[in-house]
């Protein structure tokens, strides 16, 4: 009779999904594109009529946004 090995595969780590920051990184995400969209391209010509100020909030607003996706992503929680 031949010999039998039993092979196991190695324990798979567990997956842990935190479903806020999940939703906040697609929301963030969401947000960041559609002001992209509004003030490149297209929207470009409407952007440069705003108000420096108007200009400079919006930017800080892109920013930000991307900043908090990075903060998101790399985040080991």
């Amino acid at each position: 009779m031949p010999k039998v090995t039993q092979i196991t595969a190695p324990a798979q780590p567990a997956v842990s999904i935190d479903i806020d920051r999940m939703d906040r990184i697609e929301s963030a995400s969401m947000q960041l594109h559609s002001l992209l969209v509004a003030i490149s391209g297209e929207g470009l010509k409407s952007f440069q009529r705003l108000a420096d100020q108007h200009q400079d909030n919006l930017l800080w607003l892109a920013r930000d946004l991307a900043g908090e996706l990075s903060t998101l992503v790399g985040s080991k929680q």
